[in-house]
């Protein structure tokens, strides 16, 4: 015999009452957003203080009435069966919505089926992801999701980086890729910009030409924006230059010797070619949290699902972007947002992280014995967001596991290697004898190769490094034994091994 809340008609009464709830509350804030974004400085409207409770349940509510309309409108969300709902409870309705990922999504369908109505409109860009995690993906966005991010991302920048007399440089990849023609689209007609792509001399080039009269910010990957840094043919303390950030994670230690340049801020953003540009942001709070992490232990034992790895911390905007977190830690994002042409609906891109309210913060450090009214805290309650990255970006050795940021960090923590090194990338292989041996390769700033005891030497304090700051990887080497030692290689500048791991675009750590 069927439960009652399997029977059609109250199946149909309940999806009925959660559509209608839900479509009330998108309209209506949908309706105060485009009132208060006819101009830019209107969109701190949407960021009212104290009200992170209210940001939440629109932004849950914004969910289910995407849904609903997805499966009305886009092919590719009609065949997907239906969830059976139990109740009225919007939590508990969001729990049964199926979750989707590029392959299960962007690569099992045409474009045209994952759009709304089942084709794409005029006046829509298509883009490309980098295709870092394989062949690159075709991206299609509107010309209204593309207005509003734009609009956002120039409020955004406002706030962090405010001035009158700015030149913006775009030195993220230019042509199809994603963010390059985004970035170049938020400013061409709101700022003074200069698009040169990752090209360190003409940026160089352009920041002596426009002289000290100007501050400049440069946006770009880390590994370009440190290249561009240890540029010795300019003197970075006679200009006002920051750094904006995307792509991948940065280590403290790169801002701080980025700082010791004399660039004046660092700022990363975090967004994701599959489904946004700006999901979330660091600021001068968000920094300082993370500081603490590397520093506090008991918090970030109690804050952190993974001591090992220093996640980056970010605040997003729940009305926006509604996240989740799966069993296996990954996040789940719904684009929250009326009028993209490819909705995203519990999408997951395979990135490691949590959220948590401000008042959890608070409450957490005063549990650890930290003075909470030391710190500036933001006006806007807006949750954290802390992002560990990709989960499989990572390599295994012995039990523990590896990432880019680990070796970033060994790097930059020590002058003798960062003065050395400019690149690297890693993997794992068996030997001839089934032993996992692990590998880094270095590529050095140098065309020629140091003598064989000063490469001993680098790789010795490299590794002595990276047990410092991964504990497993202390407990690994005490297990794999010295016959498994991991090797660390050393290429000069330019050698073909990095030649088709191009960080301009955005660079593949493991090989």
């Amino acid at each position: 015999m069927k439960a009652v809340w399997e029977m059609p008609l109250v199946q149909k009464f309940i999806r009925c009452v959660l559509y209608s709830r839900a479509a009330v509350i998108s309209v209506l804030h949908a309706l105060f957003c485009r009132m208060c974004a006819i101009r830019e400085p209107g969109l701190a409207m949407t960021f009212v203080p104290y009200s992170e409770k209210g940001r939440a349940y629109i932004g849950k509510q914004r969910m289910l009435h995407e849904f609903f309309k997805a499966r009305q409108r886009v092919p590719a969300y009609v065949k997907l069966p239906m969830p059976m709902f139990k109740s009225l409870s919007t939590t508990v309705a969001i729990k049964l919505l199926p979750v989707l990922d590029k392959n299960h999504f962007a690569k099992s369908n045409t474009i045209e089926s994952c759009c709304i109505h089942g084709f794409i409109p005029k006046g829509s860009v298509i883009d490309e992801s980098s295709g870092s995690s394989g062949a690159p993906m075709q991206w299609v966005r509107g010309k209204r999701e593309r207005e509003y991010n734009q609009r956002l991302i120039r409020f955004s920048l406002k706030r962090l980086i405010p001035g009158n007399r700015q030149i913006i440089i775009n030195a993220f990849a230019l042509g199809p890729w994603a963010t390059g023609m985004n970035i170049s689209s938020a400013f061409e007609k709101h700022a003074v910009l200069k698009s040169l792509g990752p090209d360190a001399s003409k940026i160089i080039q352009a920041i002596k030409h426009f002289g000290t009269a100007y501050s400049y910010i440069i946006m770009g990957y880390p590994p370009f924006l440190k290249n561009l840094t240890d540029r010795s043919d300019i003197r970075w303390s006679e200009y006002n230059v920051s750094f904006i950030y995307g792509g991948e994670s940065m280590s403290e230690y790169l801002r701080e010797y980025m700082q010791r340049k004399c660039i004046r801020k660092v700022y990363g953003s975090y967004g994701a070619s599959d489904l946004e540009l700006n999901i979330a942001a660091e600021n001068d709070f968000t920094i300082e949290i993370r500081k603490l992490l590397m520093t506090n232990k008991l918090l970030a034992n109690k804050l952190l699902m993974d001591t090992n790895i220093l996640p980056m911390v970010f605040q997003y905007n729940p009305a926006d972007f509604y996240i989740e977190q799966n069993s296996n830690n990954e996040l789940l994002f719904t684009l929250c947002r009326p009028g993209y042409v490819v909705p995203k609906i519990r999408y997951n891109i395979y990135d490691k992280g949590h959220t948590l309210r401000l008042k959890d913060l608070k409450r957490i450090m005063r549990s650890c014995g930290i003075d909470t009214s030391e710190f500036q805290w933001p006006k806007i309650d807006l949750p954290l967001l802390f992002l560990y990255g990709r989960s499989d970006a990572s390599v295994s050795y012995y039990g523990c596991k590896i990432c880019p940021q680990h070796v970033q960090d060994c790097i930059m923590m020590s002058k003798t290697l960062r003065d050395q090194i400019n690149n690297f990338c890693m993997h794992t292989r068996e030997n001839n004898v089934g032993d996992k041996q692990l590998e880094f390769y270095m590529e050095l700033k140098s065309h020629g190769m140091p003598d064989i005891l000063k490469t001993q030497d680098l790789a010795a304090l490299f590794l002595l490094n990276l047990e410092q700051i991964n504990q497993d990887f202390r407990e690994s080497m005490a297990i794999a034994g010295r016959d498994n030692i991991p090797l660390v290689h050393f290429f000069p500048a330019g050698h073909h091994q990095f030649r088709s791991l191009d960080f301009k675009v955005k660079y593949q750590y493991i090989i």
